[in-house]
């Protein structure tokens, strides 16, 4: 596996992960969930210690899927914003029972999760500045939501989140941080796997008191000046200004009210749908 820069120095037999006591208000997390179907003993899978050395993101999903037979995932991948003390958002997809079936979106608010018996755990996957929380969240909202459509696989669907919010967030016009560049989907999974593997034999007992965290490799910190900085000076104004605009109107949608104001969408074109 050829890996970009950063990337490279993470090797998923050797590295040791932090593991972090709580969660931090205005941070997005992975969270790991065993299967329903596997948890309560409906079926069976065989979880290996480790992920394969030729593991890709391309071919992951298919391969577990495959394993015995069965389109079946070994994992949900669900995604959690954590907002402080009262809790936060957990986002997913769920079957649904239509014929035929498929996903439904759902986004559901919680105050504690970190006891839920068949969590495997969290990752860390960006950080949050103060200022700049809002920015994100209504991001992470929207990009969660639009992702939803078609996807069958909570596997591909919180994948394609993530990508797509650190895309939205990608430093512009020439500009390098490293923490974006060196980001690699197929080592990201790998990390992931690793994680999860380790801590599978304690989720399926379902007796752990709470649920481990750990900060990712490629966890990033966004910050309102670092975004401002990042964006041409057009474009910072309309940062700006679209700031102020939320702050005033607090339960607006943060795509839909932005293309239903004429005089910002011109300047904001890329801002809001580069995800």
């Amino acid at each position: 596996m050829t890996l970009p820069k950063r990337a490279h120095y993470f090797d998923p037999r050797r590295h040791t992960y932090a593991y972090e006591q709580d969660f931090v208000p205005g941070c997005l997390y992975l969270m790991l969930m065993v299967p329903d179907s596997v948890f309560y003993g409906e079926r069976t899978h065989d979880y290996p210690a480790l992920p394969p050395e030729d593991v890709r993101y391309t071919t992951y999903d298919a391969v577990a899927a495959n394993s015995k037979g069965e389109a079946l995932e070994e994992f949900d991948w669900e995604l959690y914003w954590h907002q402080g003390p009262e809790g936060g958002k957990i986002y997913r997809i769920e079957k649904n029972d239509n014929a035929p079936p498929n996903y439904g979106y759902e986004r559901i608010d919680v105050e504690d999760i970190r006891n839920i018996p068949q969590c495997v755990g969290f990752i860390r996957l960006l950080s949050t500045r103060e200022s700049a929380v809002a920015d994100v969240e209504r991001c992470v909202d929207w990009t969660t939501r639009s992702a939803a459509q078609g996807c069958r696989r909570t596997f591909a669907w919180a994948t394609m989140c993530i990508h797509r919010i650190r895309r939205h967030f990608h430093p512009q016009e020439g500009l390098v941080a490293l923490d974006f560049y060196s980001f690699d989907m197929s080592v990201f999974v790998v990390e992931v796997l690793t994680f999860a593997y380790g801590h599978i034999e304690a989720a399926m007992k379902g007796k752990r008191i709470r649920s481990p965290i750990t900060p990712s490799w490629f966890n990033f910190d966004i910050t309102h000046n670092t975004l401002k900085a990042s964006l041409p000076a057009p474009r910072c104004n309309a940062l700006s200004r679209r700031s102020r605009w939320f702050n005033q109107h607090p339960e607006s949608d943060w795509y839909i009210a932005a293309k239903n104001r004429p005089q910002m969408a011109a300047e904001e074109d890329g801002l809001d749908t580069a995800v």
